[in-house]
């Protein structure tokens, strides 16, 4: 089956999410959702409590909703999921799963904030105790459905499905929606993507002291500011580790450059794999990895700083890393085009 067939594309305005300073996301209505809550959580974890096998005929290539509660057009979005499939060799079904007391709502900012700040005890890719290529689609039903979140469920052929956690309470991140995306093959996780906004022990400098330098980064910005912001955007690819973390900063203009200090605590938003999964032989690019992934992770005019900037990836890691650095990267302003 080719990717196109899979793909089904997660709209989440890039540019406004690079641009605006604003915490107010909006998203695009998903093609063929189901809406749950909590209160739903007994229908919610018998879906599917069967792993479609992918030799299964499908009549058509539309998804179909697992559930039939009422859709909130307001707080879903399409997603364009990979092509990775784990290989299925029988159709065991997956054990329904009790709920969790669901957490009261003037406890829930503090436990969401307690699990992004300690990821559960457990270290990326590996996302709030849930691994990636073990954990199953009912686990991450059963961890998230505690906070009484919007959860979207869509299948698609070949056994994949991809579950949207949308936050919407007004005890979490002051009332922003936030959003957890995860993508399941044959009811096991592969893949998350995370919206980590205002985490900054998920920021790239942190990453990079635990992992240390990143493979690859690529940069996108604009030549001067923009209704007063001038976003700089950047990919921090650590393909051995499966992840990748989207990372904007405020830049300048310095002369006939635009000017990037990197202060740690800019918008972020986290792609999680299991390289083992995504990557066997280690043969594929940044650029597969970067355009399978939502409409908010893929590349739209981003370049390798090393070819658009003064730093290379060797110096980034150095400069960041160096508390008594005071560089900051530089970029010739008419290599980019305004908005």
């Amino acid at each position: 089956m080719n990717r196109t067939k899979l793909g089904v594309v997660l709209t989440a305005v890039l540019l406004a999410a690079l641009i605006s300073c604003g915490r107010t996301q909006q998203v695009d209505e998903v093609i063929a959702t189901a809406t749950v809550s909590s209160s739903d959580l007994d229908s919610v974890v018998d879906v599917p409590t069967t792993i479609p096998e992918t030799s299964t005929p499908i009549p058509s290539s539309t998804p179909t909703a697992t559930l039939t509660a009422t859709p909130e057009p307001t707080h879903t979005a399409t997603l364009m999921p990979t092509v990775t499939i784990l290989p299925t060799e029988t159709a065991t079904p997956l054990p329904t799963l009790p709920p969790l007391p669901t957490i009261p709502p003037d406890q829930r900012g503090e436990k969401y904030d307690e699990l992004m700040t300690t990821n559960n005890g457990c270290q990326l890719p590996c996302w709030w105790g849930l691994e990636m290529g073990s954990s199953t689609i009912n686990e991450v039903i059963q961890l998230y459905s505690q906070f009484d979140p919007f959860i979207t469920i869509q299948e698609y052929p070949e056994g994949l499905t991809i579950v949207t956690v949308l936050f919407v309470d007004a005890e979490i991140e002051d009332g922003v929606q936030t959003r957890h995306v995860f993508i399941i093959s044959n009811g096991i996780l592969i893949e998350a993507e995370i919206e980590a906004q205002f985490y900054t022990n998920l920021n790239p400098l942190t990453l990079m002291e635990k992992f240390g330098q990143p493979a690859e980064v690529w940069l996108w910005t604009i030549p001067e500011p923009f209704e007063g912001i001038l976003p700089a955007s950047f990919h921090f690819y650590f393909p051995e580790q499966g992840i990748l973390s989207v990372y904007r900063e405020g830049a300048g203009n310095v002369e006939e450059n635009v000017e990037v200090c990197f202060g740690g605590d800019g918008g972020k938003i986290l792609l999680l794999w299991n390289p083992d999964i995504w990557d066997p032989d280690g043969t594929k690019n940044f650029t597969e990895r970067v355009n399978l992934a939502s409409s908010a992770i893929r590349l739209q005019g981003d370049r390798p700083i090393s070819q658009v900037s003064n730093w290379d990836e060797k110096a980034l890691y150095t400069n960041l890393l160096d508390p008594n650095s005071t560089e900051c990267l530089l970029t010739p302003s008419n290599l980019w085009q305004s908005p």
